[in-house]
């Protein structure tokens, strides 16, 4: 089995439509990390020692990990989209496409574009919020070989689509979705079941023969799970 590398697909809508397209990595990530704050206002009385913190929000989840570029050649699994010919394209090519999919501001739409990060069957959807880059080796003209990006992703869903999301998760009715490029079946499984691990079952009430490559436009049902 082909090993299957983080995808990051843009999208000019704030629903996750009209796709702009997409960066794969060069390298998976070796961990994530995924935060959520919740906001406390504190008053304190007088003659207390602490003061009495009061519930405002929970703010969006975020998540951050290391993305590595490398043109050093020695990366045998690289994307067709970052290499030419039978080499790798250069660290500074790999970095501005990055930038293009995810910070970029585009006059159309007069922001940069929505992100769904996909892996297996983890699934984020939001914006590129933080990007640091370090560079870490170098040829003998100093151009960058390898650079090292510290990135930091907020999740961001339309009001509307939260509730739909809560409403399309029951367990007891059969749903259809219609595939969108860069989707991938355990990702939609969680978002239907909350659970991605429904996709063997999915598949075969589907009839699918290619689990990975979901063709967009196609309608998939996703019937009720017995017994939860």
């Amino acid at each position: 089995m082909a090993l299957e590398k983080l995808t990051i697909t843009a999208y000019k809508k704030p629903d996750y439509s009209d796709y702009a397209g997409k960066f794969t990595v060069l390298i998976n990530p070796e961990s994530y990390r995924k935060e959520v704050e919740i906001k406390y206002a504190g008053q304190q009385s007088l003659g207390s020692s602490a003061p009495e913190l009061r519930y405002i929000a929970t703010g969006g989840e975020k998540i951050s990990f290391k993305l590595v570029f490398d043109g050093t050649g020695l990366i045998a699994t690289a994307p067709k989209s970052l290499m030419s010919g039978n080499k790798v394209k250069p660290v500074s090519f790999q970095i501005e496409k990055f930038r293009k999919v995810t910070s970029e501001y585009w006059g159309s739409i007069h922001r940069p574009y929505y992100l769904q990060l996909s892996w297996g069957t983890f699934l984020f959807k939001g914006v590129l919020v933080s990007l640091g880059i370090n560079y870490k080796l170098f040829d003998p003209n100093g151009t960058p070989l390898r650079a090292e990006a510290d990135v930091v992703f907020t999740s961001s869903i339309l009001p509307e689509d939260q509730k739909k999301k809560k409403k399309n998760q029951s367990p007891d009715v059969t749903h259809i979705k219609t595939v969108r490029a860069g989707d991938r079946l355990p990702a939609l499984c969680a978002e239907i079941y909350d659970d991605p691990n429904y996709f063997v079952q999915v598949a075969a009430a589907n009839q699918l023969n290619h689990l990975r490559h979901l063709r967009p436009g196609k309608e998939l049902s996703f019937p009720p799970i017995i017994n939860k």
